[in-house]
């Protein structure tokens, strides 16, 4: 790596336009975007949560991330049509392991599942999300220790990139300094100026080495990793059935299944209750089949409902 060896060199590179207001673009812990409504809508169900709030609380001990990666597991099921953050826009540590975590999770022969039991539909959403959290929660200490090879962990890469910030500040309030003192007096400053500059190329190429450490070793233990990622999506996906049954079988027919008092109270109650969960798994069922027939009816025009009889139509069953 070429380091700097005179101000003459910094002011004709990028660090000269510190002194005009310049700042480095803040890098973002996000893989997906999300709308302020969506934010908001996570944000909601969220602080209503059993153990989310806890799984978040210790998996941020371990990664700094980690708040950011439940929020993008959330919009990776709830939202319609989740896009990508540039990675010229994620933090180092977002871009090597957040979004390898999230793109196994996207990838998986069971995320389609998971799609169509919670896209756009608030509760059973939350419930997947809380579900591969905890999974998560429980498998993070020997993920991160494996992609690095046992060196270190993963959370290295976000102090790296805030030392590295640090840097970039210290030179730009050098560099404001410098302008204001005489010409004569300036060489004493310059040479912090020189020294902060390559001790922040030394922290960059620092980042990167590690970012490719961690990319290696994402890549290196894809099988393990993808195997923990299915697991745990299978387990997500019962969550969101049972929530969606329970919110079927109980509630007031709401198809988005939103966070309102009656399916609240639902949900509190039936948690306590395995007699009211293995009914609604079975009635939460009949009644989504029952909706699908019906609208088909109603949809294609197969006439009037008029009379009741007895027998085992579906197509015909009353409310």
């Amino acid at each position: 790596m070429n380091h700097f060896k005179s101000i003459e060199e910094i002011l004709s590179s990028d660090f000269g336009l510190l002194s005009d207001g310049y700042e480095e673009k803040k890098k973002t812990d996000r893989v997906l975007k999300s709308t302020k409504i969506e934010q908001a809508i996570f944000d909601d169900l969220s602080s209503d949560c059993a153990s989310l709030p806890e799984y978040e609380k210790e998996g941020t001990e371990k990664l700094k991330t980690f708040g950011s990666l439940i929020k993008d597991v959330f919009q990776s099921v709830y939202g319609f049509k989740p896009r990508y953050t540039s990675e010229d826009d994620m933090s180092a540590l977002s871009k090597s392991f957040n979004k390898g975590i999230l793109e196994d999770l996207m990838s998986d022969e069971c995320y389609s599942a998971i799609k169509s039991v919670c896209e756009g539909k608030e509760l059973p959403a939350i419930s997947a999300t809380e579900e591969f959290t905890s999974s998560l929660v429980d498998n993070l200490d020997n993920l991160m220790r494996k992609v690095t090879g046992g060196k270190g962990k993963v959370d290295a890469l976000a102090t790296m990139e805030e030392t590295k910030q640090e840097l970039l500040n210290q030179i730009s309030e050098l560099l404001k300094k410098r302008e204001d003192l005489p010409e004569a007096q300036r060489e004493a400053i310059e040479r912090k100026i020189v020294n902060k500059a390559n001790n922040f190329l030394s922290k960059n190429e620092q980042i990167q080495m590690y970012s490719n450490l961690i990319e290696n070793g994402m890549k290196q233990y894809s099988r393990e990793i993808k195997n923990f990622i299915s697991i745990s999506a299978i387990t997500a996906l019962e969550a969101a059935k049972g929530t969606k049954e329970i919110v079927l079988a109980w509630g007031n027919g709401d198809g988005e299944m939103k966070k309102n008092p009656v399916n609240a109270e639902i949900l509190k109650r039936t948690s306590k209750s395995y007699k009211l969960k293995y009914i609604a798994s079975f009635l939460g069922r009949y009644k989504e089949m029952l909706n699908s027939k019906r609208l088909a009816g109603y949809t294609y025009g197969r006439g009037e409902k008029y009379d009741i009889e007895y027998g085992n139509n579906i197509s015909k069953a009353l409310t």
